[in-house]
């Protein structure tokens, strides 16, 4: 009944089959359509990145005075001193952390002698360890006060069932004694 004309498809957009003009009215055709729509959506894509780059030079060049600014802060001395002790607490910090997991805190031991020292005294050293199922003490005095250094060292000397192994070395030096004192706790929960 009815026939439909078939025409032959190509993709050609240049030279169809079907069509009598030539190439370069085809060439032509296109560059004044779609060829001015090309050139407009590159010209407005290259001014948009022309206006964009200074947007992101003024971001850079702010970034840069900040930055500077920064700098300056991180040379100065005692900014680095204030990181230095920084530092030492984190590190400190972090030893506490592995110490407390691995061992007992004998916070309440070192206390109980602590408290028992004379406040005419100036504590300089001191060392406490536990070894061989006791716990050893040793400390720096200093003082001028000689009738209380030696009324504590013979408290300390006195009392075999508190402190074991008890040895004191005194130093003098213009008016001021210094006392190192070298003893074990026989029973850790009672001091003098």
């Amino acid at each position: 009944m009815f026939e439909l004309k078939k025409e032959q498809n190509s993709i050609n957009l240049l030279n169809p089959i079907n069509s009598s003009r030539s190439f370069l009215s085809h060439a032509y055709e296109w560059l004044v359509t779609i060829g001015k729509y090309l050139l407009i959506a590159t010209e407005v894509f290259v001014l948009v990145v022309f206006f964009l780059r200074f947007k992101y030079d003024r971001e850079r060049n702010d970034l840069t005075e900040k930055i500077n600014k920064d700098v300056a802060i991180l040379k100065n001395d005692s900014w680095k001193n204030k990181n230095f002790l920084y530092i030492n607490y984190q590190n400190l910090l972090s030893d506490v952390s592995s110490i407390s997991k691995n061992q007992d805190i004998n916070s309440e031991k070192i206390l109980l002698v602590l408290n028992e020292i004379p406040q005419s005294f100036t504590l300089h050293r001191f060392s406490f360890s536990y070894r061989n199922n006791k716990y050893y003490l040793t400390y720096t005095i200093t003082t001028t006060d000689t009738t209380t250094l030696d009324k504590y060292e013979s408290i300390i000397k006195g009392s075999p069932n508190t402190y074991s192994d008890v040895s004191v070395s005194e130093e003098n030096q213009e008016d001021e004694w210094t006392a190192t004192f070298s003893y074990s706790l026989v029973d850790p929960n009672t001091v003098y």
